[in-house]
């Protein structure tokens, strides 16, 4: 909620409404201050009450720590996002590249502290929010959304493990001359099998700790930073080479940015790291529906969506995102 209706971390800005006991009383947004005290609270209260339990489809206390790690981040609570992803990595190692894919698959669990179980009921199939359901073996339905030429092109095709197990170019659709470069990420079992478009979601992963913890290093320990992108490239490109220490924090932070536009892909993090950064969104023309689409300057208001009018009318203490009329 934070995300969708907050601007950067500013102590004095406005959040959100923070209902702490069930109440219909209107409620106005509260600045981000003592808003994120609250949650730091609850997030430490949380770990407390969660004890032992090991089921990663539910909350856990090492579920707790990646939020608790993405959380400092957004912040630019360094040391503490630092401390957080350590605690995570160190309690579950990246996966090895060879079984890397099967994550994707729901073979097994390797990074996973948290994920939203998916079933075959209506709505469960995460694979059908980018192509429809194959009528048959050998056609596809609907491709709803197709990879960008920016992403597509961002990956070593041949040594880089995300690629094919991220991104897929459909021969049945080049074939009939239909744009080809699908999301294999969440694609589930076979054309046309119970399992088609069917996987769990991943909420916190390893790869995205190690990005965490490299950018929040990168702000006074390049050779920290540096340390953490071999590491994670190493276990996701065949042969790599390590990279140097980073000469200066600006190029470590762009270059940690590239990597989770890779590395998180269809996870939801591309739009939020470009606000939190002051990153316009940039697309290739290619990827534009017109010219007029090709950049989304930062600082733009639309980085904010509104807040409801349903919520607006209902409740007179809620204060409008700029930008917007109510």
């Amino acid at each position: 909620m934070f995300r969708y209706y907050c601007g950067n971390y500013d102590a004095n800005a406005l959040a959100l409404a923070y209902m702490e006991t069930p109440s219909l009383e209107l409620q106005a947004r509260i600045n981000m201050g003592p808003f994120f005290q609250k949650l730091l609270a609850d997030m430490a209260e949380a770990k407390t009450l969660l004890g032992g339990l090991t089921d990663i489809s539910r909350a856990t206390k090492l579920a707790v720590t990646g939020l608790q790690a993405r959380v400092a981040l957004y912040m630019g609570d360094y040391a503490n996002a630092i401390t957080y992803s350590t605690e995570y990595i160190n309690a579950i190692p990246l996966s090895p590249r060879a079984s890397f894919t099967d994550i994707w698959k729901d073979v097994n669990n390797n990074e996973v502290a948290f994920k939203l179980k998916r079933s075959a009921a209506a709505g469960g199939r995460i694979g059908s929010l980018f192509r429809a359901t194959s009528a048959t073996a050998t056609s596809l339905g609907t491709v709803t959304w197709i990879v960008s030429d920016k992403l597509w092109n961002s990956y070593d095709q041949v040594n880089d493990i995300r690629f094919s197990a991220y991104l897929k170019d459909e021969p049945l659709l080049s074939a009939a001359s239909r744009p080809s470069h699908l999301v294999a990420k969440y694609a589930g079992g076979a054309y046309a099998s119970s399992t088609e478009n069917l996987a769990d979601d991943k909420i916190f992963r390893t790869g995205e700790m190690y990005l965490i913890r490299a950018e929040a290093k990168a702000q006074n320990d390049l050779a920290g930073a540096t340390a953490d992108i071999n590491a994670l490239r190493a276990a996701r490109i065949t042969a790599y080479v390590n990279i140097a220490t980073y000469a200066s924090k600006d190029l470590a932070i762009a270059d940690i940015l590239q990597e989770r536009f890779k590395e998180l892909a269809f996870e939801g993090h591309r739009f939020w790291d470009l606000r939190r950064l002051n990153q316009p969104v940039t697309r290739l023309v290619s990827d534009a529906p017109t010219t007029n689409a090709v950049t989304l300057p930062a600082s733009n208001f639309r980085f904010l969506l509104p807040i409801p009018n349903a919520e607006i009318n209902a409740n007179p203490l809620m204060k409008q995102n700029p930008g917007y009329a109510n």
